[in-house]
């Protein structure tokens, strides 16, 4: 039952890196069995079609995504080095996971379940992703009305999700680099400069002018195929 486990795990953790590289439409199952060094009937022994492998990869993401939006700033008065890691933890994550980001319209097409999933992923996020910008003007770190809140989460979001969209279509490069996660990082913190109070400034103001790295030790060992083999050991494939 172990190594069926295991072998499970290395499939997700395959298609994972092949995924974030390229279109989910554009893999095939085949290479994903090469990635995971497994024979494709046995990657179909897990996983009967590539939908299956999309919604077991959602839910990863799904219950990642409420560990962040849920998680405790610190307390009633949390200090204010916690909302910009808030940000931070948000992107690193959006990373991790950039499949979920890139060809929404394929997906939705090669596992039409996921489209209510999503939106209900977005809906529960949004709601304490909202609480925290409440905090957030409550600590004095920004000065918003309610309409303006609103307005920068929902902005916010709208970034977000389709960065990534806007930058291989004025690139024209399919594959993303880690500069490209802190541009994208940049862009949505440059959404509350606007609103944010001189105590807020100074906050963000280092995260502003340097970004973050695209991945911690944890997300750069998700990044490389199972058994430790970069990403190049797997040939590209359209068939």
């Amino acid at each position: 039952m172990r190594a069926g486990r295991n072998t499970r795990q290395r499939i997700l953790d395959a298609a994972l890196v092949l995924f974030n590289e390229r279109s989910p439409a554009q893999v095939t199952t085949a290479e994903i069995a090469e990635a995971a060094g497994i024979a494709e009937g046995n990657l179909h022994y897990h996983f009967r079609k590539k939908a299956d492998l999309l919604l077991a990869l959602l839910e990863a993401f799904e219950a990642e995504a409420g560990s962040v939006a849920a998680r405790d700033l610190g307390g009633d008065n949390p200090p204010l080095e916690a909302y910009v890691d808030y940000q931070r933890d948000w992107f690193r994550l959006m990373w991790t996971h950039r499949w979920f980001y890139r060809d929404t319209a394929s997906l939705h097409t090669i596992a039409p379940e996921m489209r209510s999933r999503a939106q209900a992923l977005s809906s529960r996020a949004q709601r304490l992703v909202r609480a925290v910008l409440q905090r957030m003007i409550r600590s004095g770190v920004l000065r918003a009305s309610a309409d303006e809140a609103e307005h920068l989460l929902t902005n916010a979001w709208i970034v977000s999700l389709y960065w990534i969209d806007y930058l291989r279509f004025t690139s024209g490069r399919e594959a993303l680099r880690e500069a490209d996660f802190a541009w994208g990082y940049k862009q949505v913190l440059a959404l509350y400069s606007p609103l944010l109070t001189a105590q807020g400034k100074a906050l963000f103001q280092d995260a502003l002018r340097s970004a973050v790295p695209a991945t911690s030790a944890g997300v750069a060992k998700r990044q490389r195929l199972p058994g430790g083999r970069p990403r190049s050991s797997i040939r590209a494939r359209t068939d």
